[in-house]
């Protein structure tokens, strides 16, 4: 299944919102993360040499898409 990517600057707020709604067990060890909201956090860079930058891009990957679906729904329009 394909992961959602997020900029840091967008997924701040989503992250808030999710540490706002959940308890910190939830969101800080990853099994418990994967098992209640479907999906775990990892960390994407890459060098981008044309811009002479380093592009850190946040990626969720979702176990199933009924999970993927509802994420959408509670927090795509952050």
């Amino acid at each position: 299944m394909k992961p959602i990517v997020y900029t840091y600057r967008d997924w701040h707020p989503i992250w808030q919102k999710i540490k706002r709604d959940h308890p910190p067990s939830v969101y800080l060890i990853r099994s418990n993360m994967k098992k209640v909201l479907g999906f775990t956090v990892r960390e994407h860079q890459q060098f981008d040499y044309d811009k002479d930058v380093l592009v850190v891009a946040v990626m969720l990957d979702f176990y199933s898409e009924k999970h993927r679906s509802l994420f959408l729904l509670k927090y795509g329009n952050i």
